[in-house]
């Protein structure tokens, strides 16, 4: 089979955004995000499964690329997302180094709730260093 037929093939297997959309993982999904965030991050993981097609990787199952979808728009919706750390690695850059201690965290929500002094000098009033 020649290359422009099997990119053809691999692109017919992709299904559609409506298609990832009516999905009983795409309605729960919907419901969760809303369903204009899901559709945009489908939009986004079938756009990337059309360009590994073009250079001829065949795409994920269809579970696969709307679990991609509801991931992307958990990201785009909330932001980080606690995980629990199984790496064995306690400074793991990738999941945020180590946790602060409770009183670390108190301190730094009270600090971050209005305005504080970080790089001014209390006696004079200037910007500190």
């Amino acid at each position: 089979m020649a290359k422009a037929a099997r990119g053809k093939e691999t692109l017919r297997r992709i299904p559609s955004v409506d298609a990832l959309l009516r999905s009983a993982p795409g309605r729960r999904a919907a419901e969760r995000f809303g369903r204009p965030l899901l559709k945009w991050a489908v939009q986004r993981v079938l756009d990337a499964a059309r360009a590994d097609a073009a250079r001829g990787i065949a795409p994920a199952e269809d579970d696969i690329l709307m679990a991609r979808s509801a991931g992307l728009a958990a990201r785009t919706a909330f932001g980080l997302s606690p995980v629990i750390n199984a790496t064995g690695v306690i400074l793991h850059t990738g999941l945020g180094r180590a946790p602060l201690p409770r009183e670390a965290v108190r301190a730094a929500t009270r600090a971050a709730g209005g305005y504080a002094d970080l790089e001014v000098e209390r006696q004079s009033g200037q910007r500190g260093k």
